[in-house]
């Protein structure tokens, strides 16, 4: 059974089941309208506390392979301070290697 997410959206928070959570990231299917969209030509890397997006891909093996070698390290990240993020330029680096 799939774990439960919550997502922040514009002007509401959603559940929604993950392909893969563990206790700062999650990879899910993307949301169009408020809805999970069947057709997943990407995959989303959601951090768990804030339900905002962290990063998208293209390969859902990417993606779970990138938020669990990196869910420990967004253990110090503040969403209210997302550039302060002491990781955040290897993040960047990280997702655009993987196929962001």
């Amino acid at each position: 059974m799939a774990k439960m997410l919550e997502v922040q959206l514009s002007d509401k928070k959603i559940k929604i089941a993950s392909r893969w959570k563990g206790n700062n990231l999650a990879v899910h299917a993307p949301i169009r309208n408020g809805k999970v969209q069947r057709e997943r030509a990407y995959w989303v890397i959601t951090h768990v506390q804030s339900g905002l997006v962290a990063a998208i891909m293209f390969s859902v093996n990417n993606a779970i392979k990138v938020a669990r070698e990196w869910d420990s390290l967004f253990d110090e990240f503040d969403s209210n301070k997302p550039r302060q993020w002491v990781m955040r330029d290897d993040w960047i680096k990280v997702v655009d290697l993987a196929g962001c």
